[in-house]
């Protein structure tokens, strides 16, 4: 089938026209809550709607300032209730396909650098706060497929991502358990006194690690540690062995704001056996030591307690701060009973891996995706999907 050479414009329409009651609470969208290459976000706190992006459930999310856009912060929002309308960051241009048919297809083709490389270079302002700018993004001109091979297109390639979705649910479920569970069997953990033992007297800070032999090291970047669960990619390398450096079964603590606050933290699982990575140096590592395992450290340092704890030992000039660094030597918790740790211990394992297994069907989903958006929007190459549909 012929490809149709058109500008974004006469793709999407303008999301302009809802309206909003300001005295009630809409659900809101923070930059932080979009990962990329996740298709759904979802709210995570209501807000009245004064100032900010307006958008309504199945509206497409598009980061506009730097990094966020060359990060590929893009997202399609997804409301509690069906319909719903929200409210999120300023720095979110809102898409919305002219014909609800498109609306699928529209997500994959902002996604692509077909769309993101001229937002890249149209962008203007200050060094570090550049931001996109939307009329030079709609008069891009793109070669697309026939309204009904982008309908069919879109569909198929969110049949991937909506598995993607149900699994990512599923994590967030296994990942609230876990939590609970802790609370529930540890709820006397914070009940210190003045013998109660330091954090740092039961688990290992900032452990050295050796150099490997070899000149590829796995990468873990901020932006690889998941705010919401303790998955951290460790998919990319580099050639430098630089930064902080961890193995499996490390912890690692965002120590910096905002990424402190938003709840950055993480268990390293999936390395190769003996393997070390390396990681921005804003991160602490946390090793087990025989007292406290991995997943139990992980959950004391999302724990509300030890959160506030921390917040307080920050220090630093407004906007970059960091965690103190006594932090460890002056948090104070009581060791649990020898039995209930090995039962919570092996609890958790399970969970654990459970979770890296749902992750790693998610990675080979979005493999999967990327290389079909690659293949039929970016290069344009249909015809296997035209010969499925034709079979």
């Amino acid at each position: 089938m012929k490809a149709i050479s058109v500008s974004l414009r006469e793709l999407v329409q303008d999301t302009r026209q809802f309206t909003f009651d300001k005295t009630q609470e809409y659900e809101f969208v923070e930059m932080a809550d979009v990962v990329p290459g996740e298709r759904f976000v979802a709210s995570k706190a209501l807000r009245k709607p004064v100032g900010g992006s307006r958008f309504a459930d199945g509206d497409i999310l598009f980061a506009r300032i730097t990094p966020c856009l060359e990060h590929g912060k893009i997202a399609q929002f997804r409301a509690s209730t069906p319909g719903g309308l929200a409210t999120g960051s300023t720095e979110f241009f809102v898409f919305r396909a002219r014909k609800p048919s498109d609306q699928n297809f529209l997500f994959y083709l902002l996604t692509t650098p077909l769309i993101r490389r001229p937002a890249e270079q149209s962008m203007v302002g200050a060094s570090g706060r550049q931001r996109a700018q939307l009329d030079k993004i709609l008069d891009v001109t793109v070669s697309v497929p026939d309204e009904q091979l982008r309908e069919i297109l879109g569909t198929k390639l969110s049949l991937l991502d909506e598995r993607v979705f149900r699994n990512m649910e599923r994590i967030r479920i296994l990942e609230q358990t876990l939590h609970s569970v802790f609370g529930e069997e540890f709820s006397d953990l914070f009940k210190t006194n003045s013998r109660s033992p330091a954090l740092a007297s039961l688990i290992t800070v900032s452990p050295r690690v050796a150099r490997p032999t070899g000149n590829t090291f796995h990468l873990c970047a901020m932006e690889h540690v998941n705010q919401d669960s303790l998955i951290v990619d460790t998919t990319a390398t580099t050639s430098k062995f630089s930064g902080s450096k961890f193995q499996n079964r490390d912890v690692l603590l965002a120590r910096i704001t905002p990424c402190f606050e938003n709840g950055k933290a993480g268990i390293i699982f999936n390395l190769p056996p003996g393997a070390v990575a390396v990681g921005s140096t804003e991160f602490i590592v946390l090793r087990e030591n025989g007292q406290f395992s991995a997943e139990f450290i992980y959950c004391l340092i999302k724990s509300k307690h030890f959160r506030t704890f921390a917040k307080g030992t920050m220090t630093g000039a407004s906007g970059r701060q960091r965690l103190g660094g006594a932090l460890f030597e002056t948090f104070q918790v009581n060791v649990p009973d020898s039995k209930k740790l090995q039962s919570f211990n092996r609890f958790a394992a399970l969970v654990v891996k459970q979770i890296y297994n749902l992750h790693e069907q998610c990675t080979l989903l979005t493999e999967v995706r990327d290389a079909l958006v690659r293949e039929a929007i970016e290069s344009g190459n249909t015809s296997a999907i035209v010969k499925e549909q034709q079979s």
